[in-house]
């Protein structure tokens, strides 16, 4: 991670082209994590146990990527559940827009329906990822 330049968010705006590499993302910021955003659109009726037990309450100034619902502390049954949702997962669920926070910073971002991934970067960890068959190419806003 370059130190002198300040991080920004880029968008990749057609992500299932490369929903295989949903893991690697995450491998690479659930090490920092310890928040999950979800919008609930689709569910009726209460959240799921594991969602009502790490459920806190949704900060209001906070950046987003998308709008959010409900804000989860990411217990390791989380932690370990997101790990075995693929990309797509998150866009045909009951949940949209999955947020991964450290504290109130966005790590990395959804906006479901528009096929949009937003990751916290530098310069040059872009270009190392874009070498790797991903395509970070429009800054989203300074971080």
């Amino acid at each position: 991670m370059a130190s002198d330049e300040n991080p920004s968010y880029f968008l990749d705006d057609k992500f299932s082209q490369r929903a295989h590499q949903w893991a690697a993302l995450l491998a690479r910021v659930l090490p920092q994590v310890n928040y999950l955003e979800l919008n609930k659109f689709l569910l009726q009726g209460p959240l799921p146990d594991m969602l009502q037990e790490a459920a806190v309450e949704l900060p209001q100034q906070v950046t987003r990527a998308y709008g959010a619902t409900h804000r989860f502390w990411l217990t390791p049954a989380l932690r370990a559940y997101c790990q075995t949702l693929a990309y797509d997962d998150w866009r045909a669920g009951d949940f949209e827009d999955p947020a991964f926070y450290h504290d109130d910073q966005l790590l990395l971002g959804t906006i479901s329906h528009e096929d949009y991934v937003m990751l916290q970067l530098h310069e040059t960890e872009k270009a190392l990822l874009n070498e790797q068959g991903f395509n970070f190419w429009c800054q989203w806003w300074p971080a």
